[in-house]
């Protein structure tokens, strides 16, 4: 093979932006998808940079790297819980069309460990180009799906992963498989306590942030005050008769209202000044109490908060307090 790299380079210079903007496209489509569904993932994209390029090159012996390489766009979803894992999944396969599907996991064998993430080969579907997208026609991104765990191992097994030309250690070996088989069992112990905790018979608070998490998420999508949020939920959710019902009445509120909330948070999204709760999950109770129990709300609000605080918020929603 005798490849010409510095025309490799200079086509590669020439080629990254668009393959930044068709990654660009995927992380913040992936994004607002998960957001409608209502739980927190971190998001990255990138295209490959010039020396990775060059030296994978180099590395694998391509003689036609555009064609054979399939990362040169990539994006990467990290999520808490291992049932978000596969609920981004259907959102790739929903959306896109899928070239290639690998689920890490599957090539363990029942005593293996390691690294379990999913990766998907990934292009839009011809159906959904349009003029702002027909440039990213035949384009393949590599999705990257992981929980925490996951990626914290994918970070250190990165630092492993050549293949030494003499023999580990036994005691080497168990050592990392010790560490991956924690992470693993990290996941699944961290999904059973989540799901155990909101069913605590003492614990409603938790439950009730559960299902304001989910339009704040689709809404807003930032890191919260956990603390602040339960101690505000468990002041307030006497406002409602049935708590069981929250999760029902905020999700029917959210839908109802949804263009005036994007609408609020466009208009602080530019702005320094805002009410200091616009930012927390609890905003959603707030605000659906506003509307339906307006002076029950300022009742119980006032034994708890200042009557200004109250107000700087009821007039972001448009029901100013006299």
């Amino acid at each position: 093979m005798n490849l010409d790299y510095a025309a490799m380079r200079d086509k590669w210079i020439k080629e990254k932006p668009l393959y930044e903007r068709f990654a660009r496209y995927i992380e913040d489509s992936v994004s607002q998808h998960i957001r409608i569904k209502g739980f927190w993932a971190r998001t990255s994209y990138r295209a490959k940079d010039l020396d990775s390029f060059l030296k994978k090159i180099f590395r694998k012996r391509y003689d036609d790297p555009f064609r054979q390489m399939i990362d040169l766009a990539g994006v990467r979803i990290t999520v808490k819980f291992l049932e978000h894992l596969y609920e981004v999944k259907t959102i790739v396969e929903t959306h896109y069309e899928v070239l290639k599907y690998e689920d890490k996991s599957q090539s363990l064998d029942f005593n293996e460990f390691g690294y379990s993430g999913i990766h998907m080969e990934v292009q839009l579907r011809s159906t959904s180009l349009d003029m702002s997208t027909q440039d990213f026609a035949h384009m393949i991104c590599e999705i990257q799906i992981r929980t925490l765990s996951q990626d914290v191992w994918a970070e250190i097994e990165h630092d492993f992963s050549y293949k030494p030309d003499f023999s580990v250690p036994l005691d080497i070996r168990r050592t990392l498989c010790r560490m991956s088989a924690l992470l693993e069992i990290s996941d699944n112990e961290f999904s059973a306590v989540q799901q155990k905790m909101l069913t605590l018979p003492d614990a409603s608070e938790y439950g009730i942030l559960s299902a304001l998490e989910k339009p704040f998420f689709r809404f807003v999508g930032w890191q919260y005050d956990k603390e602040l949020s339960l101690e505000i939920i468990r002041n307030l959710k006497s406002l409602y008769e049935d708590t069981s019902l929250i999760e029902l009445s905020i999700e029917s509120f959210a839908d109802k209202n949804s263009d005036k909330i994007e609408a609020i948070y466009q208009q602080y999204k530019s702005e320094s000044e805002h009410p200091l709760l616009l930012y927390q999950p609890e905003i959603f109770l707030i605000f659906e109490r506003l509307e339906a129990k307006e002076f029950q709300l300022i009742y119980i609000w006032q034994e708890y908060y200042p009557f200004e605080g109250l107000q700087d918020i009821a007039k972001v929603w448009g029901r100013p307090l006299e």
